[in-house]
C-alpha cells in the first residue's frame, strides 16, 4: 500500500468541528469554494473523484480527496440536484467497495505481510470507514434540514414554484434513503470489533448510524412514507444488537426527541412495539425476550423516572409530549408499562396533572387488558401466579382510587373516566365495586364541572355494564334472595356417619350444590347492595338538577334515562325533578327534557307490536299518576310539543285509546286519560274523532264506582271546545305527504266546537251531579262535579239553563225550598249533606258563567274587529276560474262568520255588535248575575249566616269551608259582594280561634289557604277594593302551618312582581322567609327577590331602596330572627346592591344609623305581629344624626346599653362588612361625622372587629391586584393609606376605653383569656391522665379563680358559646364525675357564691349597664335550667359550676 493516508480521524461531535486546528487528530485545513464551479467543471470533478475512489477503496484516507467530497458537502445547500444525487451515489458506492475490501482483508490474511503491515492496512480501512459513514451522516443532516426548511415555507404559503420544482428530487431522494440504510445496516452487521481489535467497536462510530437515523426521523415526510419508516426503524433496532457503550446516551436523545417534537411521539412507540412485538418482520425482528430489546425500553423508563420534576414543570411542552408518549404506550404496550411500573409510578405525585393523567391512564390500560388475561390464564395453572396478578391488580386499583381525591380536577375527572373504562371492559372486581361506587358517587359535588360529568357518565356506564342484568328492580332481587335460601335450606346437612354411607359420586354432586347455592345466595346480596347504591345516586343527581353548568344538567337527565330503562325504582324521582326543566332557559336542557321521554315512551324501536305499545303505554300510565300537579304541567308541555312537531307515535295514541277500556284497571286508565288530555290541548280534533268511545269508557257504568275516572275524562272532552283553525294548525296542513304516517298529525280543526244541550254527555252530567241515591261520598263529589261543570260550560251551547236546573235540583234535596208554612210542624230538617253540595255548586256556577260570557265578549270583539278591517268588495266583476273559487270560499267564510255572530247576538240578548253596545251589554251580564232576583243572590243571606258562625255551630266544618269559598267566587263574581264583605273575609283570615287538635289545625288551616288564594283573585279583579286590606296579608307568613306560609307567599310575590301591590314596609315579612324552616318556602322567598332585582332599571334599585327599612326591622325584637338568620339574609340582600354609587350611599345611611338605633327602637310600633317602622325619610336623616350627636356629647358612658342595642349595632357593623369597598366607601367610612356615629358603637368588641376589617380587607385587594383592580377599587394613595392607619390606631384606643368605662371586655382581653383557657384546660385534661390524684388540687385552684371570675362576669353584657368551648364543658365534667370530695366542695362553694351574688345585688345601684346584663346573665341561666325537663340537682349543679369555669377561664 503505497502514498500517504489518514490514520488518525477522529469523529467530531459537530461536522464543523473538523476545521479547527489541531495537532492529536486530522483537520481540514483549507475547503475548496465549489460554487464557482460551472455544471461541467464540477461533474468532471466529482467523476475524477469517483475514479480515484473505484481504483481505491481506501482512497478516501487521501487528504486531498477527503477535503473534496467534504468541500461538497459543506456547500451541499448550494449545489445542484443532479450533483447531490451524484455526491451521494459516488459515497454509496465506494462504502459498498469499502466493506468488500475490508472482507477480504480479513479471509485473505497473507502470511507475506508482515504484522505492522496488516496492522497498518486495517487501521487505513478503518479510517476509512469512518470517514465515510461520517459523510453520509453529514449529507444527510444537510439534505434532511433543508427539506424541513422548505416543508415549513410550504405551510407558510411561501415560495410555491420551487417547492413544484424541489417535489421532484424529494422522490428521487427516498430511494436514495432507502438504499443508504440498507448500505447502513449492512455495515453494523460486519464484525466491526476485529476493525478495533478489540470487544466492541468505537462508541462515537457507533451513535453516527444513530444520529443518521434520528436525523431522518425529525423530518415529518419521512415518516409519512411507510418503506422509509420502515428502514429507519431496521437501522436503529439494528445498531441496538452492536455491542457498545452509547445506548445511555440514545436513549437520552430519544427522550429528547419524544419531549421535543409531537409527531415523534407516535412514531417511537411503534419503534418499541417493533422492538417489543414477535409478530414483527422476521428479518427486523427482536424476540421479546432479547435482552438487548428488555434493556433499550427498561433503560428508556430508567431515564424518564430520573427526570427532576421541577424541569418538567418549566418545561411545558415536553411535559405535555412526554404524557403523550406514556399514554400511548399504556394503550398499545400495556405489558410493556406493568414490567416498567414502578419507574412510571414515580411521577405520580409530579405537580404536572397532565404526567399523572397519563399515568392513570396507562394503569387503566394494564389492569384492563394485560392482568384481566394474565389472571384467566392463570385460573388454569398455578395458584402462586394467579395470586400475584392479583396483588398486582389490586395495589394499581388501589392507586386508582386514592387518585379519586386527587387535588386537580383534570386528574380526578381523568380518574373516573378510566373507571369508567375499566367498567365497560368489566374489570372491575365485584368486591371493590361497591367502594368505588361510593367514591365516584362523592365526586357528583365537586366543584369542578368536568369532575361531575365524569362523575354522571360512570354512574351511566357502570350501569350500562353491571354484572347484575337488565332488571335491577330491588323487590326482583329480594324475591330472588329468599328464594336461594330457601333452596339452600332445602338442602339436607348429612352427618359424618350418613357422608361414609353416601356414594362419593353423590357425595360430590351435593356438595357441589350447596356450593353453587352458596354463591348464588352471595350474588343476590352483592346486587341488592349494588341497587341500593345506585338508589342512592338518585337525591345527589337530582340535586344536580340545579346547577348553572348545562353539561351537569344533561349528564343527570340522560343517567335518569338509562336507570329508568335499567328498572330502577328510585329512577322515577330523577325522571320526574327533571320535567320542570322544560321551562329551562337554556335551549339544549330543554331539547335534552323532552329527548328524555321520547326515548323512554315514544320510541318507534319500543313499540314494534301491539303487546309492546300497550306495556309502554302502561307504564306511560304509572309515571304520568304519580307526578305532582307541576310535574303534570311539565310534562303536558313536553307532549303537546312533540305532538305539533309530528313526533308523536299513532300506534301509542291507539294503546292508550285500549287502556281506557274496561279490560285493564281503573289505575291505568286514569292515567291514560290524563295523556289523552294533555294529547288533546295540541291536537283536539284528535280527541273529537274518538267522542263516543271516550264518552263509553270515559262514563260508562265503571265511571260511577271510580268518579277520579270520569273526573277526568271530563277534563279531557272540556279540551275539545278549544279553537284549533287557527293559522297555527292551519300551517301543518301545508307539509309535504311524504311526512312520516307513523305519527299523529293534523287533520283539521274546528273554530266553535259545541254540543246541544239535550246531548248524551249533558244528560250523564246532570245526572252524576244530581246524585239523586248518593253513590258517591262528598269529597269525590266536589271533584267530579267541578271537573263536570267546567265541561259542560265548555261544550254546551246554552249552560246556564242545565246549571240552574241542577242548582234547583239540589235545593229540594236539602228541604229548603219546600213550603214551610205547613202547619204540620213548625221545625225545618236540611241537610247538611245535601246543603254543602248546594253551596259548591252556587260558587262554581256563578263563577263559570261569569268566564263564559267574558269569552262570548271577546270572540264578538273580534267578529267585531274583523268587520271594521275588511276591505270593500272591488267594484269589476272577477273574471276566471280561480277567481271565482277565491269568491265562493270568501262567501263561505263570510257565511260561517254570520252565523257565529248570529249564535253570539242570541246568547247575549242583542242585535248589535257595536263596541260601545258590547262594554255595556258586558257590564249589565256581570251585575246582573247576583242579584236578589238571581238564583245566585238569593242564596246570599245564607252563606253569610255560615260563614260569620256567630252561633259557633259550624266551626271548621267542611259546611263552613264552602260557604267560604263560595263566598269568595261571589266576591270575584260581583264587585258589589266584594265591597260589602271584604272586611269579614279578613276577619275570618286573621282569626286565630282555640285549637285544641290536630284536626282542627287542618280545618282552619285550609280555610286560611282558600281565603289566601282568593284575595289574590280579587286583588287581580279589584284591585282598588282590596288595597285598603292587603297589609294584613302579610302577617300569615308567621302562620304554624307551612301551606298558609307558602300559599301566602306565592300570592304576594304574584302580586308584587306583577305591580298589582305596591311594595311597602312590610315587605321585610317575605324577607323572613329565607330562612323558614321549609326549604321550600326558603328558595320561593329568595326567588321573589332575584326576580324583584331585575326589575331595576337605571338608577333605581328596588331592593336598594328597600334596604334601610329592611334592615331596621330585622333588627327589632318582634322579627324573631337571630344573628345568624340576619347575617344570612343581609348577605343575600345585599349581594344584589351592585352600582357603586349605592355602595357609597349605603355606606353613609349604616353609618348614621348606628345614632339612631335608640331612635329607631323607642318609635317603632308593633300591630298584629308585624313591625312598622316609624323612621325619618332619608333626606331627613341628617337633621336626626346631627341632634341625636348633640344629644350624646361625650359622656357616653352615661347611656344605658342594653342587649337589644348593642345587638343592632352588630347588625349595622355586619352589613358595612357586606358592602363592595372602593376608596370613596373607605374615606366615608373614616369621615369625623361616620366616626361620631359609631363611636358609642366600638365598646362592643364584635363591632370593632367588623369595622377594623373592612379598611384591611380593602387595602389588600387593592394592593393586590394591579391596574385593573385600583381602576374598580380605587387608587390606594398614600394620603388614604396613612388616614386608614391613623383611624385604625384611633378606633383601637377607643375599644380600649369604652369597654374599660361600660365594664366589658375588650378584644383583646378575649383573646388571652381563649389563650389562656385552652392552656390551663389542656393541662389540666393532661394531669388527670397521669395522676388522678393530681386532678383534685388542680380543680380546687380553678374553683377559686372561678370566684374571682364572678365579678367580672356580672359586668359583662353577653356569655359567647361556640362548639370549642363546649368541648371544653364536656372535659371539664369528666373532671368531676369520679371525684365525690370535689363535689361536695364544689356545692358548698356553689351556696357561698349564691349568698355573695345576693348581697352584691343589694349593695349596688339598681341603674347602671353591669347589674342589667348580670339579671340577663342570671335569667338566661334560670331558662337553660328550666327547658330540661326535671334534671336531677347534681346534674344541675354541675352545669351551672361548668359554665362558672369557663368564665374563670375566659378572664
Amino acid at each position: 500500500m503505497d502514498g500517504d493516508f489518514i490514520t488518525n480521524f477522529e469523529i467530531p461531535i459537530n461536522p464543523q468541528d473538523l476545521e479547527k486546528e489541531t495537532d492529536k487528530s486530522f483537520y481540514v485545513d483549507e475547503i475548496l469554494d465549489v460554487n464557482t464551479f460551472n455544471s461541467s467543471e464540477s461533474h468532471s470533478f466529482l467523476d475524477e473523484t469517483d475514479n480515484k475512489l473505484n481504483d481505491k477503496p481506501y482512497a478516501i484516507t487521501n487528504k486531498e480527496i477527503f477535503v473534496t467530497i467534504y468541500s461538497y458537502i459543506h456547500h451541499f445547500g448550494t449545489l445542484n440536484d443532479s450533483a447531490k444525487i451524484r455526491l451521494v451515489d459516488i459515497l454509496t458506492s465506494n462504502l459498498t467497495s469499502l466493506l468488500t475490501s475490508i472482507t477480504n482483508i480479513f479471509f485473505h490474511n497473507s502470511q507475506s505481510q508482515s504484522g505492522d503491515d496488516f496492522d497498518h492496512v486495517v487501521n487505513v480501512h478503518k479510517n476509512a470507514l469512518k470517514m465515510l459513514i461520517f459523510c453520509l451522516y453529514w449529507v444527510i443532516t444537510k439534505y434532511e434540514k433543508e427539506e424541513i426548511e422548505t416543508t415549513n415555507e410550504s405551510a407558510a404559503g411561501k415560495k410555491k414554484t420551487r417547492n413544484k420544482k424541489r417535489r421532484k428530487s424529494v422522490i428521487e431522494m427516498d430511494s436514495w434513503k432507502e438504499r443508504i440504510i440498507e448500505i447502513l445496516c449492512a455495515t453494523l452487521k460486519h464484525d466491526l470489533a476485529s476493525l478495533w481489535k478489540r470487544e466492541k467497536a468505537e462508541d462515537a462510530f457507533v451513535l453516527l448510524f444513530f444520529k443518521t437515523a434520528f436525523t431522518m426521523m425529525e423530518n415529518p415526510e419521512n415518516l409519512k412514507s411507510a418503506t422509509v419508516k420502515e428502514a429507519i426503524f431496521r437501522l436503529i433496532i439494528t445498531a441496538l444488537q452492536v455491542t457498545s457503550d452509547s445506548l445511555q446516551t440514545v436513549v437520552s436523545s430519544i427522550l429528547h426527541m419524544i419531549m421535543t417534537s409531537e409527531h415523534m411521539v407516535t412514531c417511537i412507540v411503534d419503534m418499541i412495539e417493533l422492538i417489543v412485538r414477535s409478530s414483527a418482520p422476521l428479518e427486523i425482528a427482536i424476540d421479546s425476550n432479547s435482552s438487548v430489546g428488555k434493556l433499550f425500553v427498561s433503560e428508556l423508563f430508567r431515564e424518564i423516572g430520573r427526570l427532576d420534576n421541577d424541569e418538567l414543570n418549566k418545561d411545558t411542552t415536553g411535559t405535555k409530549y412526554l404524557s403523550l408518549f406514556i399514554t400511548e404506550m399504556g394503550e398499545r404496550l400495556p405489558q410493556t408499562i406493568l414490567a416498567n411500573m414502578s419507574v412510571v409510578i414515580s411521577h405520580l405525585n409530579d405537580e404536572s396533572y397532565q404526567i399523572r393523567n397519563s399515568i392513570i391512564h396507562s394503569i387503566s390500560r394494564v389492569v384492563a387488558t394485560v392482568l384481566i388475561t394474565s389472571s384467566t390464564e392463570n385460573n388454569s395453572r398455578n395458584t402462586t401466579s394467579e395470586n400475584l396478578t392479583k396483588k398486582t391488580r389490586d395495589q394499581l386499583l388501589g392507586i386508582l382510587e386514592e387518585r379519586v381525591q386527587d387535588v386537580n380536577a383534570y386528574t380526578r375527572s381523568k380518574v373516573i373516566q378510566c373507571w369508567s373504562y375499566l367498567c365497560e371492559e368489566k374489570a372491575i372486581p365485584l368486591n371493590v365495586l361497591p367502594k368505588v361506587v361510593d367514591l365516584v358517587i362523592g365526586r357528583l359535588y365537586d366543584k369542578s364541572a368536568f369532575v361531575r360529568k365524569a362523575a354522571v357518565n360512570f354512574l351511566k356506564s357502570i350501569l350500562e355494564f353491571n354484572p347484575y342484568g337488565g332488571d335491577l328492580r330491588l323487590t326482583l332481587f329480594k324475591e330472588k334472595l329468599e328464594e336461594a335460601k330457601k333452596y339452600l335450606e332445602s338442602i339436607p346437612k348429612l352427618t359424618e356417619t350418613e357422608k361414609e354411607i353416601q356414594l362419593e359420586s353423590e357425595r360430590e354432586e351435593e356438595q357441589g350444590r350447596r356450593q353453587a347455592s352458596v354463591k348464588l345466595c352471595l350474588f343476590f346480596k352483592e346486587a341488592i347492595r349494588f341497587v341500593e347504591q345506585m338508589h342512592e345516586t338518585i337525591p345527589s343527581t337530582c340535586q344536580l338538577l340545579n346547577s348553572k353548568t348545562s353539561s351537569d344538567v344533561i349528564e343527570c337527565i340522560e343517567f335518569f334515562v338509562k336507570s329508568y330503562n335499567f328498572k330502577l325504582e328510585a329512577s322515577v324521582i330523577g325522571l320526574k325533578r327533571s320535567l320542570k326543566l322544560i321551562w329551562s332557559p337554556e335551549t339544549s336542557v330543554r331539547d335534552a327534557t323532552s329527548e328524555a321521554i321520547q326515548s323512554i315512551f315514544m320510541d318507534l324501536n319500543k313499540l314494534t307490536n301491539a303487546s309492546m305499545c300497550i306495556e309502554v303505554a302502561k307504564q306511560f300510565a304509572e309515571f304520568v299518576i304519580g307526578c305532582t300537579k307541576s310535574e303534570i304541567s311539565a310534562l303536558e308541555c313536553i307532549v303537546n310539543m312533540t305532538v305539533l312537531k309530528d313526533k308523536f307515535p299513532k300506534v301509542l295514541f291507539l294503546a292508550l285509546w285500549e287502556l281506557i277500556s274496561d279490560q285493564y284497571s281503573d289505575y291505568h286508565s286514569i292515567g291514560a286519560m290524563i295523556i289523552l288530555g294533555m294529547i288533546a290541548s295540541a291536537r283536539p280534533e284528535a280527541i273529537r274523532r274518538k267522542l263516543k268511545t271516550l264518552i263509553s269508557d270515559g262514563l260508562g257504568e265503571r265511571s260511577e264506582k271510580s268518579p277520579i275516572l270520569a273526573t277526568y275524562a271530563f277534563s279531557v272532552l272540556q279540551k275539545l271546545s278549544m279553537d284549533d283553525s287557527s293559522e297555527a294548525f292551519k300551517e301543518n296542513e301545508k307539509k309535504k305527504k311524504g311526512d312520516d304516517d307513523e305519527m299523529l298529525k293534523y287533520a283539521g280543526g274546528n273554530k266553535n266546537f259545541k254540543l246541544a244541550n239535550d246531548h248524551k254527555l249533558f244528560k250523564i252530567i246532570v245526572d252524576r251531579v244530581i246524585d239523586s241515591e248518593q253513590k258517591v261520598n262528598l269529597n269525590d263529589w266536589v271533584i267530579f262535579t267541578e271537573s263536570a261543570l267546567n265541561c259542560l260550560f265548555s261544550l254546551c251551547e246554552q249552560p246556564e239553563q242545565l246549571a240552574h236546573h241542577i242548582i234547583k235540583e239540589i235545593s229540594v234535596k236539602t228541604n229548603i225550598g219546600k213550603d214551610n208554612n205547613s202547619e204540620e210542624t213548625n221545625a225545618i230538617s236540611i241537610s247538611t249533606h245535601e246543603l254543602t253540595k248546594l253551596l259548591f255548586l252556587l260558587g262554581h256556577c256563578s263563577l263559570r258563567e261569569l268566564v263564559h260570557i267574558e269569552q262570548l265578549f271577546k270572540k264578538a270583539k273580534k267578529i267585531s274587529a274583523k268587520a271594521v278591517t275588511k276591505p270593500a268588495l272591488p267594484e269589476k266583476k272577477r273574471r276566471g276560474r280561480k277567481k271565482k273559487e277565491d269568491a265562493q270560499k270568501r262567501g263561505r267564510e263570510e257565511y260561517e262568520e254570520d252565523q257565529e255572530t248570529t249564535a253570539i247576538e242570541q246568547e247575549l240578548g242583542f242585535s248589535n255588535l257595536d263596541d260601545h253596545v258590547l262594554e255595556e251589554a258586558f257590564e249589565e251580564k256581570e251585575k246582573g248575575i247576583i242579584t236578589d232576583k238571581t238564583i245566585y243572590g238569593s242564596y246570599l243571606p245564607l252563606i253569610l249566616n255560615i260563614c260569620c258562625d256567630n252561633s259557633n255551630m259550624y266551626k271548621y266544618s267542611l259546611l263552613r269551608k264552602t260557604a267560604i269559598l263560595t263566598l269568595c267566587k261571589y266576591m270575584c263574581v260581583s264587585q258589589e259582594v266584594c265591597d260589602s264583605n271584604m272586611r269579614l273575609i279578613f276577619s275570618i283570615l286573621l282569626k286565630t280561634p282555640e285549637i285544641l287538635s290536630k284536626q282542627a289545625m287542618d280545618g282552619y288551616a285550609s280555610i286560611r289557604n282558600n281565603i289566601i288564594v282568593s284575595i289574590g283573585d280579587l286583588a287581580c279583579r279589584f284591585p282598588n277594593s282590596v288595597e285598603r286590606y292587603i297589609h294584613h296579608l302579610y302577617s300569615c307568613l308567621r302562620d304554624k302551618d307551612s301551606r298558609v306560609r307558602k300559599n301566602t307567599l306565592l300570592v304576594l310575590s304574584h302580586l308584587v312582581l306583577n305591580d298589582m301591590v305596591k311594595v311597602k314596609s312590610n315587605i321585610f315579612e317575605i324577607v323572613r322567609c329565607i330562612e323558614d324552616s321549609n326549604e321550600e318556602i326558603s328558595q320561593m322567598s329568595k326567588s321573589f327577590f332575584t326576580e324583584l332585582s331585575k326589575k331595576s332599571s337605571g338608577n333605581n334599585n328596588p331592593i336598594y331602596n328597600l334596604l334601610p327599612t329592611i334592615l331596621s326591622n330585622l333588627s327589632h325584637k318582634s322579627a324573631d330572627i337571630s344573628a345568624e338568620s340576619f347575617q344570612n339574609i343581609m348577605k343575600f340582600l345585599i349581594s344584589f346592591v351592585t352600582k357603586v354609587q349605592h355602595n357609597e350611599k349605603l355606606v353613609k345611611k349604616l353609618c348614621q344609623r348606628f345614632d339612631l338605633v335608640c331612635i329607631a327602637s323607642s318609635t317603632s310600633t308593633v300591630n298584629n305581629g308585624e313591625v312598622y317602622e316609624q323612621l325619618p325619610q332619608d333626606e331627613d336623616l341628617n337633621e336626626y344624626t346631627k341632634q341625636s350627636q348633640q344629644e350624646t356629647s361625650d359622656e357616653i358612658t352615661k347611656t344605658d346599653v342594653n342587649a337589644d342595642t348593642i345587638q343592632q349595632w352588630r347588625n349595622l357593623a355586619y352589613c358595612l362588612t357586606q358592602l363592595t369597598f372602593n376608596d370613596k366607601c373607605v374615606q366615608i367610612l373614616l369621615s369625623e361625622e361616620c366616626l361620631k356615629s359609631y363611636k358609642k358603637a366600638l365598646m362592643d368588641y364584635e363591632v370593632y372587629e367588623y369595622l377594623s376589617c373592612i379598611p384591611a380587607k380593602y387595602k389588600k385587594n387593592a394592593s393586590g391586584k394591579g391596574k385593573k383592580a385600583n381602576s374598580e377599587l380605587g387608587v390606594l394613595s398614600n394620603e388614604l393609606k396613612e388616614a386608614i392607619d391613623e383611624w385604625e390606631k384611633q378606633i383601637k384606643t377607643l375599644h380600649i376605653k369604652l369597654s374599660e368605662e361600660n365594664g366589658l371586655m375588650s378584644k383583646f382581653q378575649r383573646d388571652e383569656a381563649d389563650d389562656g383557657s385552652e392552656d390551663e384546660d389542656n393541662g389540666e385534661i393532661k394531669a388527670k391522665k397521669l395522676n388522678r390524684k393530681g386532678t383534685t388540687n388542680s380543680s380546687k385552684q380553678s374553683k377559686k379563680s372561678t370566684r374571682k371570675g364572678r365579678g367580672r362576669r356580672a359586668k359583662d353584657y353577653e356569655e359567647e358559646e361556640d362548639s370549642a368551648e363546649e368541648t371544653e364543658e364536656e372535659e371539664i365534667d369528666m373532671l368531676f364525675d369520679d371525684e365525690s370530695e370535689d363535689e361536695k366542695e364544689e356545692s358548698d362553694l356553689e351556696l357561698f357564691d349564691e349568698e355573695e351574688e345576693e348581697k352584691a345585688k343589694e349593695k349596688s345601684p339598681k341603674k347602671g349597664n353591669s347589674i342589667e346584663t348580670k339579671e340577663a346573665d342570671e335569667s338566661a341561666v334560670q331558662i337553660v335550667v328550666s327547658e330540661e325537663e326535671e334534671p336531677p340537682q347534681e346534674t344541675v349543679i354541675r352545669k351551672r359550676r361548668t359554665s362558672r369555669r369557663k368564665v374563670s377561664l375566659n378572664v
